[in-house]
């Protein structure tokens, strides 16, 4: 086994202790996970919910075909490709979805290695060896399958087709039964063309078959990026992402490869599928700030659902039953505008100022480079990084930025720094004038002083600022929100308060 098969098998064990902090916190009901982790740790908001989305995402699938073909008495299969330490055959048969009688055979496949630490989890484990029954002797492939009543561990390497053949072929798959596969995070790690493979391969000797693949997506954008340093950097770099880096390239790869039909959904997408009542209560559960950051993570994770099945068959009326569920988001819709020319200029000599979470607002000064009379932005607050570890900090300067000769400035207001706040808003007022209202210097302490931050004269860089008397009527603090001047009044639509309301600022 090379390094960078070691490091992917090593993902299984990240991964698995995610899940189970994920259900811990009480995002997902799985009572099985835990015991398959090596450690416990509580993981980030952020990866709690992007683990969540996941398992929700997969059980969606899972859930529905299991269900309809119980009902109607029909044996199938379940194929997990690179199916790790996941615990889904426990969580369904210990709710009764997966019965003893045999109608439906699970297969977990993966790497003979992680198929045997598997196999000694469940040995060693009373609540689920008690799940699994005994393993059923003279059946057996070797060291390569393992095989519990309707329950079967897999070992082989996925790219090896001859082999897992030969093996599933042995274990008596029946080849022509409806068949569920699925895949989650696996594809990325292989090379295209070898995953290519794979899937031409299951689309063949499973002529009766949905596919359902939860897998990245990388478009050019700075998070997919990030996202593949971050694998690189782990040893399990996502070798299959550039081939197919958009929504739209999934679903072609898919109808390519002979799947008849394919949808493609994001997760942002799915996740509005669900219910208000279980958004509110995921949303409830952590103390939560990472909104661009989530919103981001969705955009680039996706669920591709696809069928080879007759249409009109029973197979393929699940398949339409689980798509109503994941909206196909590789269809372009066409624009609604009519003769609309939108131009835009990329600035890209201006440093010094990258940030996010700031505020910025336009004031009638006059620029001390250049002169200039068109304006100059403040900039205000925020989070920048710093170059020497990397890492982001809470910013407390005023930046002046020239709309013309694009010159940029950063310096403290004459009386001290205005504080280290973000997602707060600035709103001119009058020429020389800025409020600033809201943000937060934590997630859990709102700003609670309005600022007025005034330029002394029409020469920028020279502040000062003074708090908004007290015994001023002002919003609730929040932040996230929106703050436009209408003549005398300031209009706020706060987002991110208890009370989600419009407020009107009146000064003087």
């Amino acid at each position: 086994m090379t390094s960078s098969e070691i490091q992917v098998r090593g993902t299984n064990d990240y991964s698995v202790v995610s899940k189970a902090s994920m259900c811990q916190q009480g995002y997902y009901d799985d009572k099985f996970i835990g015991t398959f982790a090596s450690k416990r740790a509580r993981r980030t908001p952020l990866i709690n919910r992007g683990y969540y989305i996941r398992a929700r995402a997969m059980a969606s699938v899972l859930d529905t075909y299991i269900e309809q073909l119980a009902a109607i008495k029909v044996t199938h299969n379940v194929v997990s490709l690179g199916a790790g330490f996941d615990s889904t055959y426990f969580r369904l048969r210990n709710a009764g979805l997966i019965p003893a009688d045999g109608l439906c055979q699970f297969y977990e496949i993966d790497y003979s290695e992680t198929v045997t630490r598997k196999r000694d989890i469940i040995r060693n484990d009373e609540m689920l060896s008690t799940l699994t029954g005994d393993e059923t002797p003279g059946e057996n492939v070797g060291s390569r399958h393992h095989r519990y009543g309707n329950y079967h561990l897999v070992g082989c390497d996925l790219t090896d087709f001859a082999l897992l053949e030969d093996i599933l072929s042995s274990s008596a798959i029946d080849w022509m039964a409806p068949t569920l596969i699925i895949s989650e995070c696996v594809l990325s790690y292989m090379d295209p063309h070898t995953s290519d493979c794979l899937l031409q391969w299951c689309c063949t000797q499973f002529s009766d078959s949905i596919l359902a693949v939860y897998e990245q997506v990388a478009p050019e954008d700075g998070f997919s990026q990030f996202m593949l340093r971050h694998f690189v950097k782990q040893g399990s770099p996502l070798r299959g992402l550039g081939a197919y880096s958009t929504v739209r390239d999934q679903a072609n790869r898919y109808t390519s490869l002979g799947w008849t039909s394919c949808h493609v959904t994001d997760m942002n997408t799915f996740y509005d599928t669900l219910s208000r009542t279980e958004r509110g209560r995921v949303e409830s559960l952590e103390l939560f700030d990472e909104f661009e950051e989530w919103h981001l993570k969705c955009a680039h994770y996706t669920m591709s659902t696809c069928c080879n099945a007759h249409p009109g068959s029973t197979l393929w009326r699940i398949y339409e039953s689980i798509s109503q569920t994941f909206p196909d988001c590789s269809v372009g819709k066409q624009s609604d505008s009519v003769g609309t020319t939108v131009t835009q200029s990329v600035i890209t000599e201006v440093t010094g100022i990258r940030r996010y979470g700031h505020a910025s607002a336009k004031i009638g000064a006059v620029c001390q480079n250049c002169d200039s009379q068109s304006g100059v932005v403040l900039v205000i607050g925020g989070l920048v990084n710093q170059a020497a570890n990397g890492r982001h900090c809470r910013s407390d300067d005023v930046i002046t930025w020239c709309v013309d000769c694009l010159l940029v400035n950063s310096s403290l207001p004459v009386g001290g720094a205005i504080g280290n706040r973000v997602y707060h808003t600035a709103t001119t007022i009058g020429r020389l004038g800025v409020l600033i209202f809201g943000g937060r210097t934590s997630p859990a302490k709102p700003c609670q002083t309005t600022l007025i931050l005034t330029v002394q004269s029409q020469q920028e860089g020279s502040f000062t600022w003074q708090p908004v008397p007290p015994s001023l009527t002002q919003p609730e603090p929040r932040w996230r929100h929106s703050a436009n001047s209408l003549t005398i009044n300031v209009f706020r639509h706060g987002v991110r308060c208890d009370l989600r309301r419009k407020d009107l600022f009146r000064g003087s």
